[in-house]
């Protein structure tokens, strides 16, 4: 069976299976691509690239990653004393001006597109393979196994795509290991791994780890080989990547539609091409000589944000947060995948409104989201001076306030770490903006309200719109009024915000756009 049938029938294997994390598309963009030209003129494109690889290259100066947005918080939360604090006169509170989401494109540049969330399904997915492409994988001579964030991943692939790439690095030969990939039957592998993607609900950053979890396997001790293995799939795969390399290390360089903070890059005409590394050593290149085509057709660049929890190995462990709300003791059961904490640990840096977008783990919602539904469902407004729904903004903002011991990152984990929500619930500590991650999920999953974050000298925290006008001070955004709720000032009420920031203007933090 010639490459170019093989690859038909793998691709439109999968065509009829449920969409999940966008891997429909990204499948059906495999097949136009190779249905549109026949197998001799892949041929020529692939020999002209593998030629240009061993001659085009050039030597560029790597930029200094952006520096992490350090909040240099306080090493204790501030605690609110109806004794000793002044409540202060309502204020509308000072805001930035507002900025665009993403920076300006290029002409160029294709428009970043919004990935709708998909539909939480509880049961297994099955993936049905025709029995050609079953015997084709069956055929290959090699096989890999493999963990992924405690699930087991079995690959088959070309034994040809062995390779070495040790000793000092020239352009000659990773031409000749690129052309050497290009004549192996890789199909099958990337038809493995892209459905193994689609049935884990990967991410692209989680497409890429699995790819790098391949190439350990494959080249267990060559680092540059893993290297060049995972540019090869990545390129086959649709994405925007190359090269470069310096004495004797290749290192991968990739677009974001995030910024990526801390990375190494290299300013391209449409986007910056961060230094990557999948094992989660961020590689420090000041000048190398990078390779300056990209594969041809390839126009995807990566999307680091996550639109649901990944569907990995089950490692669940379990706690208690208790607190105490209007005299009442509260005990809330909580359930986390050791797993996903694992997969979030090394996750690049990103900007706080993509933490604030992620959604809590499927384990995580039926222990903690379930329980506190439950209890604010009975909730009654206290002295008959809110809402419903305000009653259960301020029981959140009690649990988060109480139920999580506070410590500074540089406290906890030696630096900053923006934490995703079900890492707050994982870690023993938290501070300003995981709190405020949190607590804005729980207000828009629970109660239905918008909610916006806050970023300030020092601080973070949020601003929640509610359906009537609340006492206490507020901002303003795109004419709407958000009551300030800050989910670090312990015991203190919506309407409040810490002394220290109140005559600071914030940064708004909009991440329903």
């Amino acid at each position: 069976m010639n490459r170019l049938k093989v690859s038909l029938i793998l691709c439109l294997a999968l065509l009829s299976t449920a969409y999940a994390q966008n891997w429909e598309k990204k499948l059906e963009e495999q097949e136009k691509r190779i249905e549109a030209k026949t197998k001799a003129q892949q041929e020529r494109v692939d020999l002209r690239f593998a030629n240009q690889l061993k001659r085009i290259w050039l030597r560029s100066d790597l930029k200094e990653g952006e520096p992490l947005p350090k909040i240099i918080e306080p090493e204790n939360p501030r605690v609110f004393d109806p004794k000793k604090d002044k409540k202060e006169e309502e204020v509308r509170l000072r805001i930035l001006p507002t900025e665009e989401e993403f920076t300006p494109k290029s002409k160029d540049e294709k428009p970043t597109l919004r990935i709708a969330p998909v539909e939480e399904v509880e049961e297994e997915i099955v993936i049905e393979t025709k029995e050609e492409v079953k015997e084709e994988i069956n055929f290959l001579g090699a096989q890999a196994n493999t963990s992924y964030f405690g699930s087991s991943v079995n690959f088959r692939y070309d034994p040809d795509m062995r390779f070495s790439l040790n000793g000092r690095i020239t352009e000659y030969k990773i031409g000749e290991a690129w052309e050497r990939l290009e004549k192996t039957e890789y199909q099958p592998l990337l038809y493995q791994i892209t459905k193994e993607a689609r049935r884990m609900r990967l991410n692209d950053w989680g497409f890429c780890l699995l790819i790098n979890a391949a190439s350990k396997k494959i080249y267990p001790s060559d680092k540059n080989a893993q290297t060049i293995f995972n540019w090869f799939i990545l390129s086959k795969s649709g994405y925007i990547s190359t090269v470069s390399y310096e004495k004797d290390r290749v290192f991968l360089l990739v677009p974001s539609k995030q910024v990526m903070y801390g990375k190494t890059y290299l300013k391209g005409k449409t986007h910056k091409l961060y230094a990557v590394d999948f094992d989660g050593n961020d590689p420090k290149v000041r000048a190398a000589k990078v390779f300056s085509h990209k594969y041809p057709e390839t126009d995807k660049v990566l999307d680091l944000s996550i639109n649901e929890t990944p569907r990995l190995g089950n490692a669940t462990q379990r706690k208690v947060l208790s607190f105490k709300y209007e005299g009442q003791d509260y005990k809330i059961p909580v359930e986390v995948n050791k797993n996903v904490i694992d997969f979030y640990e090394n996750y690049p840096f990103l900007d706080l409104n993509w933490y604030m977008r992620t959604p809590l783990s499927p384990e995580a919602r039926r222990s903690m989201v379930s329980s506190l539904k439950e209890i604010m469902q009975e909730l009654e407004p206290q002295k008959n001076r809110r809402t419903k729904e305000e009653e259960q903004v301020h029981f959140l903002l009690r649990f988060v306030q109480n139920a999580f011991a506070y410590k500074t990152d540089d406290q906890q984990f030696g630096g900053e770490k923006y934490l995703f929500a079900d890492e707050t619930l994982y870690y023993p500590y938290s501070d300003c903006e995981d709190r405020s991650v949190l607590f804005s999920y729980l207000v828009r999953e629970i109660v239905g309200l918008e909610v916006v974050g806050l970023m300030y000298p020092g601080h973070a925290a949020t601003a929640v719109k509610f359906n009537r006008n609340v006492p206490g001070d507020y901002i303003t955004y795109r004419g709407k009024k958000f009551t300030i709720c800050d989910p670090t000032y312990v015991n203190a009420t919506y309407g409040m915000i810490i002394p220290d920031v109140r005559g600071s203007a914030a940064k708004v933090v909009d991440f329903s756009r």
